[in-house]
């Protein structure tokens, strides 16, 4: 049996909803408009570690002046969704802020990428791992760390609207930070440094909080927080994302990808894009390969 390739994105969509995973990965329904806060997203790590590896080589780069290019071009090539309180202009004065402040909050954080592969930084690494026969866990972390008391672990980079007083408790909950562990543990076994080919002390993310810019100069506006970070996580706690994804490999050969209904308001559909499509068939605003413009993806045949 040849096995099947989960990456903590796929496992976080099959954890929302069977559906959700179905059509995402296996018929591949998108928008047909890129959301544009995923847009910024993509940049601001584009940006972040263009910057850093910069910095590793010695060389010097603008974070500023490459967000603006970059945001430039993605918002003259292509067409971008925006919600009814955010405009192209909002982003891109909310980018030039997190950019601006993004050097010196890495400084204060006192961390840097570990050094693999001799010589190279450990930023946007790719990294899979055995997960048992029937699953090859497979993940691209933002960076890998260390910090000057010798301690490594996977940094994740994310740009919520806003800050949550709850983030440390995120960060031991979150099952997307759980799975970068194992690949992470994969990737320091080529650390230049022996002292670090061991398993990863910690895990976390910093916020690029996307905050609109005050225009009357009240407000926090747009932030970059330091780094959250808890320690390694128990190796139960590891071994049920194992024994999890084997259960998600066998739904999937199986075409067990059921709709995940709940009571009342506790669902997750109202938060997913395919919510129309699933319950009336409904396509607006979404792309079906294979599909007409008046044919609705069959919702009851599943895919393996």
């Amino acid at each position: 049996m040849k096995p099947l390739r989960i990456s903590p994105s796929r496992y976080l969509a099959w954890q929302d909803c069977g559906m959700k995973y179905r059509f995402r990965y296996i018929l591949k329904v998108r928008k047909a408009i890129e959301d544009a806060n995923l847009a910024f997203g993509k940049i601001i790590h584009t940006v972040i570690e263009l910057y850093l590896r910069a910095l590793w080589s010695g060389r010097s780069l603008d974070p500023v002046t490459t967000f603006e290019a970059q945001w430039e071009e993605a918002t003259n090539s292509a067409s971008l969704a925006y919600n009814a309180s955010t405009t192209p202009e909002d982003l891109l004065a909310t980018g030039r802020v997190l950019m601006e402040r993004f050097p010196e909050a890495w400084i204060k954080s006192q961390l840097e990428p570990v050094s693999i592969d001799g010589g190279e930084p450990a930023l946007e690494v790719k990294s899979e791992v055995r997960f048992g026969d029937s699953v090859i866990a497979n993940g691209i972390i933002d960076i890998i760390a260390v910090n000057p008391r010798g301690k490594v672990g996977p940094i994740d980079w994310k740009t919520p609207a806003q800050s949550n007083a709850a983030e440390a408790e995120f960060a031991l909950a979150a099952p997307q930070m759980r799975f970068y562990q194992p690949l992470a543990d994969e990737v320091l076994k080529r650390a230049d440094d022996p002292s670090l080919r061991r398993p990863s002390d910690f895990r976390g993310f910093v916020n690029l909080v996307k905050r609109k810019v005050s225009k009357t100069g009240r407000g926090r506006g747009p932030e970059v927080l330091q780094p959250e970070t808890v320690p390694r996580a128990s190796r139960a706690s590891i071994d049920a994302i194992r024994t999890s994804t084997r259960y998600m490999a066998d739904d999937i050969r199986r075409g067990r990808l059921l709709r995940t209904e709940r009571a009342a308001y506790n669902t997750p559909c109202q938060l997913c894009e395919f919510q129309r499509l699933c319950w009336v068939g409904d396509r607006t605003g979404l792309v079906i390969p294979g599909h007409t413009k008046n044919e609705a993806a069959p919702l009851n045949k599943a895919a393996a």
